[in-house]
């Protein structure tokens, strides 16, 4: 079974985060759909969408019901892509303090930047919760312990492995083989993808 899926998540405040899977449909036209109405039932302003592949097409739906939105006196809600195959974020920026190597050089791309920056999360908050190191609260991710699909969330979420390719930058491999497309877990990868959703919310609070 194959699914798209929709993770309300805040960065800022991780207010009543949600994750809505649902039964993978051909028409794209109707999973955009379906993401309006997630949006107006929580209130959202704004929807992150995979743009690479079948995605592409998602602008061209969503743009069209924004218009029809509009001429009903609705408001817009944002369709903002998410470009794994694109370029890093920061490019000179350091993977690691002290570690020589900066964004650009280190990952093969944005996709991977990103599940590494979820990785990071992960680790930071094991460690603070397991180990009680020190932490800060931004560096941290916290999942609802009454998620539906929790379990399968949990599976996915440690399903990704990477490699190293011939000029040394690293690769995501999100489905090794014997496993399927982690569905539930890149949207949580995308929600908390680095950078972007900081620069956005800037000029909302002044």
């Amino acid at each position: 079974m194959t699914y798209s899926a929709a993770f309300d998540a805040c960065r800022s405040c991780r207010c009543n985060p949600n994750i809505s899977p649902w039964r993978k449909d051909s028409d794209i036209h109707r999973t955009v759909t379906r993401a309006f109405g997630i949006a107006d039932e929580h209130g959202y302003q704004l929807v992150d969408f995979d743009s690479d592949g079948l995605g592409a097409g998602v602008r061209g739906d969503a743009e069209n019901i924004n218009q029809q939105r509009e001429q009903a006196e609705r408001p817009r809600i944002k369709f903002v892509p998410f470009r794994g195959s694109g370029a890093v974020q920061d490019p000179d920026d350091e993977v690691r303090a002290g570690s020589g190597r900066t964004n650009a050089d280190y990952y093969a791309n944005f996709k991977a930047q990103c599940w590494f920056a979820l990785r990071s999360r992960s680790q930071a908050t094991y460690r603070a919760v397991v180990e009680g190191l020190p932490y800060k609260a931004d560096e941290l991710i916290s999942i609802a312990p009454g998620l539906p699909e929790l379990s399968a969330l949990l599976v996915e979420l440690s399903q990704p492995t990477y490699s190293i390719n011939t000029v040394g930058k690293a690769l995501i491999d999100k489905k090794p083989e014997g496993t399927r497309s982690p569905n539930l877990a890149y949207p949580v990868m995308i929600a908390y993808n680095p950078g972007r959703r900081c620069i956005e919310t800037w000029p909302k609070l002044v």
